[in-house]
């Protein structure tokens, strides 16, 4: 969690939704103070009345984002196919699936800006809280993936997906196509 005392603006990073990114652009906005790391939230230290912005993305693309970077990394299970893979990172990854949500901290948000119109959201955010909107910084972005996410999946892993998540699917309109 991320808090830019200066604006009342915090920043509620989920994993894998150009979190990175968000938060050096907004590192460049002033001074930032971080509780409970990257991926935490901590309710108390949420200012009253502040702006609460957090990321999302189709939980899909999510999957295979984060299946390209465990390979690339050689980070447990990278070796495995996509529908074995998605399963055991979120047995083993509580941290980021918290009550079987991949968006964990939506609830303290006030403004949600999706992945797939990130930089549009992000500067409503910005304006809002009195910034000029300015483009983010890249980061952390794959060379290796060269199609699009729906050819990665085979219907294992597609409906794992559909199944496990199917309340986030259906609340925030994501599909697979």
């Amino acid at each position: 969690m991320y808090v830019l005392p200066e604006r009342n603006l915090v920043y509620l990073a989920h994993p894998r939704t150009a979190s990175v990114a968000t938060k050096r652009t907004l590192g460049q906005l002033g001074p930032m103070e971080m509780y409970q790391g990257h991926h935490g939230v901590d309710p108390e230290k949420i200012p009253q009345s502040a702006t609460i912005i957090t990321t999302i993305r189709n939980p899909w693309d999510v999957f295979v984002s984060w299946w390209f970077k465990r390979r690339a990394t050689q980070s447990p299970f990278y070796g495995l196919p996509l529908e074995e893979f998605i399963p055991l990172l979120v047995a083993n990854n509580k941290q980021f699936f918290r009550g079987g949500k991949m968006f964990y901290m939506v609830p303290y948000a006030n403004q949600i800006l999706s992945y797939q119109h990130l930089q549009a959201h992000f500067n409503l955010a910005l304006v809002k809280v009195g910034y000029a909107p300015r483009d983010l910084v890249v980061a952390n972005k794959s060379t290796r993936r060269k199609k699009p996410y729906q050819a990665y999946y085979n219907t294992e892993a597609r409906d794992w997906v559909a199944d496990y998540f199917a309340e986030e699917i259906e609340r925030y309109g994501f599909k697979f196509n």
